[in-house]
């Protein structure tokens, strides 16, 4: 019994740190799509706030 209880203790372990990690990686992944999105925003605003000022 004790093998059995100490392998489930090890899974169990591994998969808390393995949820943590996922969720971890979605937060990091959504930060790293909402500043793409701006950064793509400025780079589309850029030529047209320029573009009738050289007109």
């Amino acid at each position: 019994m004790r093998i059995v209880i100490s392998v489930l203790a090890v899974l169990g372990a591994i998969d808390v740190i393995g949820i943590s990690a996922f969720i971890l990686f979605m937060l990091i992944g959504v930060k790293t799509e909402q500043g793409t999105r701006e950064q793509e925003e400025e780079r589309a605003g850029a030529p047209e706030e320029n573009g009738p000022k050289d007109v």
